[in-house]
C-alpha cells in the first residue's frame, strides 16, 4: 500500500460524528484500525553503504547532482573538479549505481566498520601502546573493556608485541 492508498483507506473506514461543541459533522477512525492500515504502508527501506560512500553522497547532495555524484566526480563554482577515486571504484567494480540512487532518494545507513581487540593470555588491551620503555601495559579480564582497535593491522602489530592474538569484535 502507498501513501495515497492508506489516506483513502482512512478516509473509507472512518464513521461519521458529530462535533458537540460545533455542531459540525466529521468522520473518525479507530486508532486500531489506523494502526492495522499503517502497518500494511510500504516504505522505502534505507539501503546501507559505506563510509567514504556515506561521505562522498553528503558531499554530492550539498554541491552536484545524483548525475554527478554517479560520475564519480563534480566541478564546483571556480572550475575545480571534486573526484573520489575510491566511490568510482566502488561503483564501477561492483555495480552499485542503483544502490546509491537509492541512497539518494531514500536515505541510508552507514555500515559499521568491524573493530577488533587484543588478546594476550588470558588478558585484553585497555589501552593502545605507547611509550612501553617502562614495559607496563594495561590489561582487563573482561573483553568487553577491552580498547577497540578500528584497523586491523594496528590491532595486529599491537598483538605481536607480546605474542597475543587480534579478535574482531562482535
Amino acid at each position: 500500500m502507498n501513501k495515497q492508498e492508506l489516506i483513502n483507506s482512512v478516509k473509507a473506514w472512518g464513521a461519521w460524528c458529530t462535533d458537540h461543541n460545533t455542531g459540525e459533522k466529521d468522520r473518525y477512525v479507530k486508532i486500531d484500525k489506523v494502526r492495522e492500515l499503517i502497518e500494511q504502508l510500504d516504505e522505502k527501506q534505507k539501503v546501507t553503504v559505506p563510509n567514504f560512500v556515506a561521505i562522498w553522497l553528503k558531499q554530492c547532495k550539498e554541491k552536484a547532482t545524483l548525475a554527478d555524484c554517479l560520475d564519480g566526480c563534480y566541478e564546483i563554482s571556480n572550475g575545480e573538479v571534486v573526484s573520489s577515486e575510491d566511490f568510482q571504484n566502488w561503483v564501477v567494480d561492483n555495480e552499485n549505481d542503483e544502490l546509491t540512487a537509492k541512497a539518494w532518494m531514500f536515505g541510508y545507513e552507514v555500515e559499521k566498520e568491524p573493530n577488533f581487540i587484543v588478546k594476550v593470555g588470558n588478558l585484553y588491551l585497555i589501552e593502545p601502546l605507547g611509550d612501553t620503555s617502562d614495559s607496563t601495559i594495561r590489561t582487563t579480564w573482561n573483553h568487553k573493556n577491552a580498547y577497540e582497535f578500528t584497523s586491523y593491522d594496528i590491532a595486529q602489530t599491537h598483538a605481536n608485541k607480546f605474542g597475543g592474538e587480534v579478535e574482531e569484535v562482535k
